[in-house]
């Protein structure tokens, strides 16, 4: 988690969140801090397919029906 210290995400209101990484545990961690409104998901952001199943999975785990991702287009990931 060190490298996401710089990094700020601001979250209002009853928002439900996945958290995709790599490192499993730290992952696992966090969502269990977070409680029920988060989950982990184990996969590779920076390749398209990892966007492909954060967003099949949170669809699925959190009952939404189009989670919003920033940065996501046409193309694939960022």
């Amino acid at each position: 988690m060190a490298r996401l210290q710089t990094r700020i995400a601001i979250i209002t209101g009853g928002t439900r969140v996945v958290i995709a990484d790599m490192l499993i545990d730290e992952g696992e961690a966090l969502a269990r801090e977070l409680g029920k409104a988060a989950a982990f998901q184990c996969t590779d952001v920076s390749k398209e397919e990892g966007w492909r199943i954060v967003r099949r999975d949170a669809v699925w785990h959190m009952h939404m029906r189009d989670p919003a991702v920033p940065g996501m287009n046409a193309a694939g990931a960022p």
